[in-house]
Parts: C-alpha cells; sequence; structure tokens
C-alpha cells in the first residue's frame, strides 16, 4: 500500500471514530424512550445526550461556569467527566505534538468540529445530579411497604367509604413510584450518553495518536483527508449537532416536568 493510500485510509478511520463514536451517543436508547410521556421529547432526548458536545464549534473545549449543582463525589457521572475532561487534554496534547504542519492543520479541524463536548459533558453531569436529587425527595421504601399494604386492602373487594379512601391512597401512592421510575431511567440514560461521548473523544484520541506515528514513518504526508473527506466530515458533524441542541432543550424540559 503507498504511504498516500495509508495516510487516506488513517484519515478515513479517524473520521470514522468521530461519525461512529458521537453518532452511536445520538441513537435514542429504549431506557430514554420510558422516561416521560412527552411524545417526541422520549425520541429527541435520546439523541441529546451522548454527544451533545458540538453546541458551538468556534468554543475552545474549556469548563465555563455551568449552573445547577455537582455531580455526587465517586459517582458514575463524576467518573465520567473527569475522563472527558483527561480526554481533552491528551487530545490537545497530542495534536500539539505533531511536527507534521500538514497534519497537523488537519487534526486542528477535527479539534475545532469537536469543540463544546467537554462543557456538554459538564452540563450533562449537572443533569444527572438534578436528576439525583429528585430522586432522593422521594422516599422509596415508604412508597413500596404502603403500595403493598394498600393494594392488600384493595383487594379485599370493600365497597364502603374506606375501601374508596384506600383506593385513592393507592391512586397517589402509584403515581409517586413512577414518577421515581421515570427519574431513574432518565439518570441512566443521562450517564450511559456520557459513557458513550467520553468513550468516543478516548478512541479519537488513539487515533489522533496513530496518524502522528504514520506520519512519523513518511517522507511527506500527502493530502491526509482524501477526497471531499473533511467536508464529509464537518457535514456529519453539523448534522449531529443540530439534533444534540434540539434534543437538549427536550432534556431541560423532562427535567422541568419531573422535579417540580
Amino acid at each position: 500500500m503507498s504511504r498516500r493510500n495509508r495516510f487516506a485510509d488513517g484519515w478515513a478511520a479517524l473520521s470514522g471514530v468521530v461519525l461512529g463514536g458521537l453518532a452511536f451517543a445520538a441513537i435514542p436508547g429504549e431506557p430514554v424512550a420510558a422516561i416521560v410521556g412527552v411524545g417526541v421529547a422520549a425520541v429527541a432526548y435520546g439523541a441529546k445526550v451522548g454527544g451533545s458536545a458540538l453546541v458551538d464549534r468556534n468554543k475552545p473545549d474549556s469548563m465555563a461556569p455551568l449552573e445547577g449543582p455537582l455531580p455526587k463525589r465517586g459517582s458514575p457521572a463524576e467518573v465520567w467527566l473527569g475522563r472527558a475532561q483527561n480526554a481533552t487534554r491528551k487530545r490537545d496534547a497530542l495534536i500539539a505534538s505533531a511536527s507534521d504542519s500538514y497534519l497537523k492543520d488537519q487534526l486542528d479541524s477535527v479539534a475545532i468540529q469537536t469543540s463544546g463536548t467537554l462543557e456538554t459533558i459538564g452540563r450533562l453531569s449537572r443533569q444527572v445530579a438534578a436528576l439525583e436529587q429528585g430522586l432522593d425527595r422521594i422516599p422509596l421504601a415508604r412508597l413500596t411497604e404502603q403500595q403493598s399494604r394498600l393494594q392488600a386492602e384493595a383487594n379485599r373487594g370493600l365497597t364502603d367509604e374506606s375501601s374508596i379512601e384506600t383506593s385513592n391512597s393507592l391512586r397517589s401512592v402509584n403515581e409517586q413510584l413512577q414518577s421515581f421510575q421515570r427519574l431513574h431511567a432518565a439518570r441512566d440514560g443521562l450517564v450511559a450518553r456520557m459513557e458513550s461521548a467520553t468513550v468516543g473523544l478516548e478512541s479519537l484520541n488513539s487515533h489522533i495518536a496513530e496518524l502522528i506515528a504514520m506520519s512519523a514513518t513518511s517522507v511527506t504526508v500527502q493530502n491526509l483527508s482524501g477526497e471531499g473527506t473533511i467536508e464529509a466530515l464537518n457535514q456529519e458533524l453539523s448534522d449531529i449537532r443540530a439534533g444534540l441542541e434540539e434534543s437538549e432543550t427536550y432534556t431541560r424540559e423532562v427535567l422541568g416536568r419531573d422535579l417540580t
């Protein structure tokens, strides 16, 4: 295989990591489809989390002040946020280490296209923390015990006034438990998409490192982008970004509905 083809193949692989990893993060997950009864919100919501990451391509990967509670220490949300921060620092260090100017320009393009990822993952971690606060406010053990007791009373089939009150109480308890289940599913969906976005960043770094190593074995780096690869990459990332922005709006709606 010629050196030119090797670099073209390498760039195609790198593009595949970006498109494959972030597109995977944009696929609605089954748990998320169950979190709310707000129609299309549940579908678009799933597209958000893995990579909503890509809100502003000109924004540096630095953590701007974020609103909302911090994720719990040692929680999955905090762990994935920390890994995303490390991956972003490693990406920048890798690109800075590229000795070939043409390769460095191409890799800088990838960095620009994935800008905003860290900030979005940070925002998702705050949303996870908000959901967990909502979960903490619901007394699951007490409600579960009440549900069992009230259901047993309702099964007796009494028709007096007390049975009506029992039925009303059971309905209220069931609604609270359903709220807990929705919040729990939403939290799990957010964490899963934080994971997929973070792993995508780490995978991207592996391919960047591979391309840099390949460039060190070539006398001249030629057309790493291949025909139209950069343009196609930019378009795909733009499409993903649009879907992520839309679904982030739905995420806020979910949080507003279930935490109020």
